[in-house]
């Protein structure tokens, strides 16, 4: 019987091979030195020190760009002021006048510094005597108001920056404390705006028109007012402006009449071209440069030469207030508010808000 042929053993199957990187000739032929794990370490080193420094970069950058637009401020005087703009803060003269003292003064409980730890005074307590040209024209403009002759002598901050506007928008802002200021030509008397009442010739005498006239009780306190503002910024600025309910308006180009008004600091969108002769409210003029700068950035407005600021009558009763009491307690000749040439208010905080305190008051 034969044999069934053997069958053909069957080939082994092959095992399986584990996982990993190719065989070490692949490294060698491809990377030798290392490049491919250094390049992948250094991309990801490099990705990662990116995203910080491209972060410091824009911070550095929106810190200075903060700083610039709100660099601090140096203490400096906006003045409370009939009119305002183009003061000259050059030296000459002083404060000094009857009643002036060196010793510390009271108010309120409060002891202001020693003299001779005040600092020498600034260029703004010093006031140029003006051109003899000027000094004519002035007077002429105020029909020769006894008072605005004694300014024009010895001025005050008030008065220098009155003196040195623009005569145009000088009569427009008079307007607002005084009516007549600045009327057209009457037709005799001194009757409002000229009118015909009780003088003679043009109408020149008080409160009567052809643009002159001489000054009111409300005009006699804002040519002695002034009032110093300590402010870090452009936003600390109008924060202090705004808690005393001061009306900002800018000047327009060509336009001596209409000034672009904000009537609300903390929405200053809302500004509207107006008449400044109607707001019927005290004002002031900053014509300081950095100020004005700092001030109008912050409410997102182009810097102009200067601006005006108004009051509500409320403050206005409170610095009369303060100064005459000031004045009682501290100058002993003193009976009349006419008596004074000068006073100094400081801008404080008290609490959350900003008020307004006597520094000095300076006699005639």
């Amino acid at each position: 019987m034969a044999n069934p042929p053997a069958a053909e053993p069957k080939p082994a199957t092959p095992a399986a091979r584990p996982l990993g990187p190719p065989e070490e000739q692949f490294w060698k032929r491809y990377s030798p030195h290392h490049e491919a794990p250094l390049s992948g370490v250094t991309s990801f080193a490099i990705h990662l020190l990116a995203i910080p420094l491209l972060l410091l970069i824009a911070w550095v950058y929106s810190k200075l760009r903060d700083d610039d637009e709100n660099r601090s401020l140096p203490v400096e005087t906006v003045r409370l002021e009939l009119s305002g703009g183009g003061g000259n803060p050059l030296s000459k003269g002083g404060n000094g006048g009857a009643g002036q003292s060196d010793t510390p003064q009271h108010e309120s409980g409060s002891k202001d510094a020693p003299a001779k730890d005040r600092p020498p005074p600034s260029t703004e307590d010093m006031h140029p005597p003006l051109p003899v040209a000027e000094q004519q024209g002035i007077k002429e403009e105020f029909d020769n108001d006894p008072q605005i002759q004694r300014l024009v002598k010895k001025g005050t901050q008030a008065s220098d920056a009155l003196f040195n506007l623009d005569q145009d928008v000088r009569k427009q802002l008079r307007k607002n404390v005084n009516p007549s200021a600045g009327a057209p030509a009457g037709q005799g008397g001194s009757g409002k705006e000229g009118g015909r009442d009780t003088g003679k010739d043009k109408g020149t005498g008080k409160e009567t028109g052809d643009g002159k006239g001489t000054l009111n009780q409300r005009e006699k306190r804002q040519l002695r007012w002034a009032m110093t503002f300590n402010t870090q910024n452009g936003r600390d600025y109008a924060n202090q402006l705004s808690d005393l309910g001061a009306i900002v308006a800018f000047p327009l180009p060509g336009d001596d009449r209409h000034f672009l008004v904000i009537r609300n600091l903390k929405n200053p969108k809302g500004a509207k071209r107006e008449d400044i002769s109607k707001i019927n409210q005290i004002y002031w003029v900053d014509n300081k440069p950095q100020s004005v700068q700092s001030l109008s950035m912050a409410l997102g407005m182009q810097p102009p030469p200067f601006f005006a600021a108004f009051f509500p009558k409320a403050l206005e009763d409170k610095l009369l207030d303060r100064e005459l009491a000031w004045a009682k307690a501290n100058r002993p000749n003193f009976s009349d508010e006419n008596q004074i040439h000068e006073t100094k208010f400081d801008v404080i905080k008290v609490g959350g808000t900003y008020d307004v305190k006597v520094r000095e008051v300076t006699l005639n």
